[in-house]
């Protein structure tokens, strides 16, 4: 229900664009505005909606996280932060992960048109070590 007709949805960094044309039980009817080929595992990006819904953290992005702690890497970029909240939880996930997650930085990716705005990123700056604005996705 997040998505309404006439929103925008951009595949593969938007070299396919399509436009809704109807959503009911979670399935998402859509007309392509552009030709694209297509493979697998490509991004989708609906400007303008708001995910707050969806966690933060998927199962994927768990065993991500831990792979990088083990490898002892400097730093983790993480996508779609939309609150201070969202950086709070994937640090608790790299310090459960070992002790080198408690030593690693965090760069809040901003890649929603929610975060935006000066309240939100000084508070998302507040608990991250940096801000990447994904302008493309915005």
């Amino acid at each position: 229900d997040a998505v309404k007709p006439g929103d925008s949805v951009f595949v593969d960094d938007a070299e396919l664009e399509l436009e809704v044309v109807g959503s009911a039980g979670g399935v998402i009817e859509c007309v392509a505005r552009n030709s694209a080929t297509l493979g697998g595992k490509k991004g989708v990006n609906v400007p303008g909606v708001d995910l707050k819904e969806l966690p933060v953290i998927l199962d994927k992005d768990r065993r991500d996280l831990k792979w990088a702690v083990e490898q002892e890497l400097d730093m983790v970029f993480a996508s779609f932060i939309r609150s201070a909240q969202d950086v709070r939880e994937i640090r608790e996930v790299l310090a459960q992960a070992g002790p080198h997650g408690e030593h690693m930085l965090v760069i809040a990716k901003m890649e929603t048109q929610q975060c935006v705005n000066p309240d939100t990123m000084d508070e998302i700056l507040q608990e991250a070590d940096g801000l990447m604005v994904a302008r493309g996705d915005l």
